[in-house]
Protein backbone atom coordinates (compact mmCIF):
# COMPACT_ATOMS: atom_id res chain seq x y z
CA UNK A 1 0.00 0.00 0.00
CA UNK A 2 1.53 3.31 -1.06
CA UNK A 3 1.84 5.43 2.08
CA UNK A 4 4.01 8.35 0.99
CA UNK A 5 1.02 10.59 0.27
CA UNK A 6 -2.03 11.06 2.46
CA UNK A 7 -4.52 11.83 -0.30
CA UNK A 8 -5.47 9.54 -3.18
CA UNK A 9 -6.45 12.55 -5.30
CA UNK A 10 -3.09 14.16 -4.55
CA UNK A 11 -1.35 10.96 -5.55
CA UNK A 12 -3.27 10.80 -8.83
CA UNK A 13 -2.26 14.35 -9.72
CA UNK A 14 1.37 13.50 -9.11
CA UNK A 15 1.22 10.28 -11.13
CA UNK A 16 -0.06 12.35 -14.07
CA UNK A 17 2.92 14.70 -13.65
CA UNK A 18 5.26 11.75 -14.14
CA UNK A 19 3.37 9.93 -16.90
CA UNK A 20 2.83 12.98 -19.15
CA UNK A 21 5.68 12.86 -21.66
CA UNK A 22 5.23 16.57 -22.38
CA UNK A 23 6.06 17.56 -18.81
CA UNK A 24 9.23 17.84 -16.79
CA UNK A 25 7.84 16.34 -13.55
CA UNK A 26 7.22 18.96 -10.83
CA UNK A 27 9.35 21.58 -12.59
CA UNK A 28 6.91 24.42 -11.89
CA UNK A 29 6.99 23.47 -8.21
CA UNK A 30 10.77 23.43 -7.79
CA UNK A 31 12.11 25.77 -10.51
CA UNK A 32 12.74 28.75 -8.22
CA UNK A 33 14.53 26.56 -5.68
CA UNK A 34 16.53 24.95 -8.50
CA UNK A 35 17.65 28.37 -9.72
CA UNK A 36 18.82 29.33 -6.25
CA UNK A 37 20.51 25.96 -5.68
CA UNK A 38 22.47 26.39 -8.92
CA UNK A 39 23.48 29.93 -7.99
CA UNK A 40 24.84 28.69 -4.67
CA UNK A 41 26.75 25.82 -6.28
CA UNK A 42 28.26 27.99 -9.01
CA UNK A 43 29.25 30.69 -6.51
CA UNK A 44 32.04 28.40 -5.26
CA UNK A 45 33.68 28.41 -8.72
CA UNK A 46 33.90 24.62 -8.64
CA UNK A 47 32.69 22.50 -11.56
CA UNK A 48 29.61 20.59 -10.42
CA UNK A 49 29.78 16.81 -10.39
CA UNK A 50 27.25 15.01 -12.54
CA UNK A 51 23.72 14.60 -11.24
CA UNK A 52 20.21 13.80 -12.37
CA UNK A 53 19.88 17.25 -13.97
CA UNK A 54 23.27 18.17 -15.44
CA UNK A 55 26.35 16.69 -17.08
CA UNK A 56 29.48 15.80 -15.12
CA UNK A 57 31.68 18.75 -14.10
CA UNK A 58 29.39 21.22 -15.76
CA UNK A 59 29.83 24.96 -15.31
CA UNK A 60 26.68 25.73 -17.27
CA UNK A 61 23.47 24.94 -15.41
CA UNK A 62 20.87 26.57 -17.63
CA UNK A 63 19.75 23.49 -19.56
CA UNK A 64 18.94 20.11 -18.04
CA UNK A 65 20.29 17.06 -19.86
CA UNK A 66 17.30 15.73 -21.85
CA UNK A 67 18.62 12.15 -21.76
CA UNK A 68 18.27 12.15 -17.95
CA UNK A 69 14.50 12.72 -18.04
CA UNK A 70 13.95 8.99 -17.53
CA UNK A 71 16.01 9.09 -14.32
CA UNK A 72 14.18 12.18 -13.08
CA UNK A 73 10.81 10.53 -13.68
CA UNK A 74 11.92 7.40 -11.88
CA UNK A 75 13.28 9.32 -8.89
CA UNK A 76 10.05 11.29 -8.61
CA UNK A 77 8.01 8.09 -8.73
CA UNK A 78 10.21 6.42 -6.11
CA UNK A 79 9.91 9.48 -3.87
CA UNK A 80 6.13 9.22 -4.06
CA UNK A 81 6.27 5.58 -3.01
CA UNK A 82 8.31 5.85 0.19
CA UNK A 83 8.32 7.91 3.37
CA UNK A 84 11.82 7.56 4.89
CA UNK A 85 14.79 7.28 2.54
CA UNK A 86 18.59 7.16 2.85
CA UNK A 87 20.89 8.18 0.00
CA UNK A 88 24.64 7.73 -0.20
CA UNK A 89 25.87 10.76 -2.13
CA UNK A 90 24.36 14.27 -1.79
CA UNK A 91 26.65 16.30 -4.07
CA UNK A 92 24.75 19.59 -4.72
CA UNK A 93 21.34 18.26 -3.70
CA UNK A 94 19.58 18.18 -7.05
CA UNK A 95 18.05 14.73 -6.50
CA UNK A 96 16.99 15.79 -3.02
CA UNK A 97 15.18 18.85 -4.36
CA UNK A 98 13.27 16.74 -6.88
CA UNK A 99 12.29 14.03 -4.42
CA UNK A 100 11.27 16.33 -1.58
CA UNK A 101 9.12 18.30 -4.01
CA UNK A 102 7.54 15.17 -5.49
CA UNK A 103 6.42 13.92 -2.06
CA UNK A 104 5.71 16.45 0.70
CA UNK A 105 5.69 13.59 3.23
CA UNK A 106 9.13 12.20 2.36
CA UNK A 107 12.08 12.40 4.76
CA UNK A 108 15.62 12.09 3.40
CA UNK A 109 18.90 11.31 5.16
CA UNK A 110 22.18 11.69 3.25
CA UNK A 111 25.76 10.53 3.73
CA UNK A 112 28.40 12.51 1.85
CA UNK A 113 32.11 13.13 2.31
CA UNK A 114 31.49 16.84 1.55
CA UNK A 115 34.74 17.41 -0.35
CA UNK A 116 33.16 20.18 -2.43
CA UNK A 117 32.57 23.61 -0.95
CA UNK A 118 29.13 23.72 -2.53
CA UNK A 119 27.87 20.56 -0.80
CA UNK A 120 27.34 22.00 2.68
CA UNK A 121 26.08 25.32 1.27
CA UNK A 122 23.51 23.59 -0.92
CA UNK A 123 22.40 21.38 1.96
CA UNK A 124 21.92 24.40 4.21
CA UNK A 125 19.73 26.00 1.56
CA UNK A 126 17.54 22.91 1.19
CA UNK A 127 17.36 22.61 4.97
CA UNK A 128 16.04 26.19 5.10
CA UNK A 129 13.28 25.20 2.67
CA UNK A 130 12.40 21.68 3.84
CA UNK A 131 13.41 21.80 7.50
CA UNK A 132 14.03 18.50 9.27
CA UNK A 133 12.70 16.54 6.30
CA UNK A 134 16.32 16.51 5.12
CA UNK A 135 19.46 15.62 7.08
CA UNK A 136 23.11 15.25 6.11
CA UNK A 137 25.78 13.09 7.72
CA UNK A 138 29.25 14.42 6.84
CA UNK A 139 31.40 11.33 6.52
CA UNK A 140 32.69 8.40 4.50
CA UNK A 141 29.79 6.05 3.76
CA UNK A 142 32.05 3.01 4.22
CA UNK A 143 32.44 3.99 7.88
CA UNK A 144 29.31 6.04 8.58
CA UNK A 145 26.66 3.63 7.35
CA UNK A 146 27.62 0.69 9.61
CA UNK A 147 27.75 3.08 12.59
CA UNK A 148 24.08 3.94 12.06
CA UNK A 149 23.18 0.39 13.11
CA UNK A 150 19.57 0.38 14.33
CA UNK A 151 18.81 3.68 12.57
CA UNK A 152 19.87 2.14 9.25
CA UNK A 153 16.99 -0.28 9.65
CA UNK A 154 14.42 2.54 9.82
CA UNK A 155 14.52 3.39 6.13
CA UNK A 156 12.17 1.90 3.55
CA UNK A 157 14.24 3.09 0.58
CA UNK A 158 18.01 3.29 0.00
CA UNK A 159 19.81 4.98 -2.89
CA UNK A 160 23.44 4.12 -3.62
CA UNK A 161 25.07 6.88 -5.67
CA UNK A 162 28.44 7.48 -4.03
CA UNK A 163 31.86 6.41 -5.27
CA UNK A 164 31.69 4.43 -8.52
CA UNK A 165 34.93 2.51 -8.15
CA UNK A 166 34.23 -1.17 -7.55
CA UNK A 167 35.76 -1.12 -4.05
CA UNK A 168 33.54 1.70 -2.76
CA UNK A 169 30.39 0.78 -4.68
CA UNK A 170 30.52 -2.88 -3.69
CA UNK A 171 31.13 -2.05 -0.03
CA UNK A 172 28.22 0.40 -0.05
CA UNK A 173 26.00 -2.30 -1.53
CA UNK A 174 27.18 -4.87 1.01
CA UNK A 175 26.55 -2.49 3.93
CA UNK A 176 23.09 -1.48 2.74
CA UNK A 177 22.10 -5.14 2.40
CA UNK A 178 23.61 -6.08 5.77
CA UNK A 179 22.41 -3.15 7.88
CA UNK A 180 19.30 -2.14 5.96
CA UNK A 181 15.82 -3.49 6.53
CA UNK A 182 14.98 -6.79 4.89
CA UNK A 183 12.23 -6.21 2.32
CA UNK A 184 13.21 -2.58 1.79
CA UNK A 185 13.98 -1.25 -1.70
CA UNK A 186 17.46 -0.39 -2.97
CA UNK A 187 18.13 1.87 -5.97
CA UNK A 188 21.61 1.46 -7.43
CA UNK A 189 22.46 4.36 -9.73
CA UNK A 190 24.71 4.25 -12.83
CA UNK A 191 24.23 0.51 -13.12
CA UNK A 192 25.10 0.66 -16.84
CA UNK A 193 28.78 0.50 -15.81
CA UNK A 194 29.82 -3.03 -16.84
CA UNK A 195 32.00 -3.66 -13.78
CA UNK A 196 29.28 -2.51 -11.38
CA UNK A 197 26.65 -4.47 -13.30
CA UNK A 198 28.79 -7.60 -12.89
CA UNK A 199 28.97 -6.96 -9.15
CA UNK A 200 25.20 -6.52 -8.98
CA UNK A 201 24.76 -9.79 -10.88
CA UNK A 202 26.83 -11.53 -8.22
CA UNK A 203 24.48 -10.28 -5.48
CA UNK A 204 21.45 -11.32 -7.52
CA UNK A 205 22.88 -14.80 -8.05
CA UNK A 206 23.54 -15.14 -4.32
CA UNK A 207 19.89 -14.30 -3.63
CA UNK A 208 20.75 -11.34 -1.39
CA UNK A 209 18.87 -8.96 -3.69
CA UNK A 210 15.95 -9.46 -6.06
CA UNK A 211 15.73 -7.29 -9.16
CA UNK A 212 12.52 -5.31 -9.79
CA UNK A 213 11.95 -4.85 -13.51
CA UNK A 214 9.36 -3.39 -15.86
CA UNK A 215 11.02 -3.50 -19.29
CA UNK A 216 8.12 -1.73 -20.99
CA UNK A 217 8.14 1.42 -18.86
CA UNK A 218 10.12 3.28 -16.18
CA UNK A 219 11.81 0.30 -14.51
CA UNK A 220 13.88 -0.50 -17.59
CA UNK A 221 17.08 -1.38 -15.72
CA UNK A 222 19.28 0.69 -18.03
CA UNK A 223 21.23 2.95 -15.68
CA UNK A 224 19.08 2.70 -12.55
CA UNK A 225 18.38 -0.70 -11.02
CA UNK A 226 15.89 -1.37 -8.23
CA UNK A 227 16.15 -4.31 -5.87
CA UNK A 228 14.38 -5.84 -2.90
CA UNK A 229 16.73 -6.40 0.02
CA UNK A 230 16.50 -10.17 0.48
CA UNK A 231 19.37 -10.60 2.91
CA UNK A 232 19.78 -13.82 4.80
CA UNK A 233 18.46 -13.76 8.37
Amino acid sequence: MTSGLCSVANRHERILQISDMNLEPFFDDYKENLKRLNEIALSTNEPIEGNVFYAHFSRELNTMVPEFIHKRRMLALAAMTFTNAMEIGFNAGHSALLMLTANPSLKLTYIDICVHRYTTLCFEYLRSIFGDRINLINGNSLLAFPLLKSQANDFDFYIIDGGHGIDVAETDMYNVIKYGRKGSIILFDDSDNTTLRTMLSMYMLSGDIISISDPAWLLKNTNQMFFINNKKD
